[in-house]
């Protein structure tokens, strides 16, 4: 059964692969350390600005060093935060992931990167 609403990760996952992608999401822009595949399977192009596994390629969301329309489906989890102040440094997420100076700088991120999927996804994909 696939629910509207689910408060759990795994959950939305399954129902998004099962619908969608029954074979799993094949690229990941924004990989990082993958916790998103424990219970699915890892796509087979991981890329990130700050690669934090062995088999993650370093590459800007906005610019992957992929062929145009050869990609089916994409997770794409960017950073969300913004705003550098004086306790930036000491966020557990600005530690983790990209910290945004501002929202201008995230919009432009996001923009960029939707450019870059409509690019590289097949007609029709996820």
């Amino acid at each position: 059964m696939i629910k509207s609403i689910s408060y759990k990760q795994d959950d939305i996952f399954d129902g998004i692969t099962t619908m969608f992608c029954p074979d799993g999401f094949e690229c990941d822009p924004t990989y990082s350390k993958g916790i998103f595949y424990k219970n699915i399977p890892k796509p087979k192009y991981k890329y990130d600005l700050s690669p934090q596994t062995e088999d993650t390629i370093q590459a800007d969301s906005c610019n992957l060093p992929l062929e145009d329309n050869l990609i089916k489906s994409i997770m794409f989890d960017p950073p969300f935060c913004f705003g550098i102040h004086g306790k930036t440094l000491q966020n557990i997420s600005a530690k983790r992931f990209t910290m945004y100076k501002n929202f201008e700088e995230l919009e432009n991120h996001y923009k960029g990167s939707l450019l870059e999927f409509k690019r590289i996804l097949i007609k029709k994909g996820i």
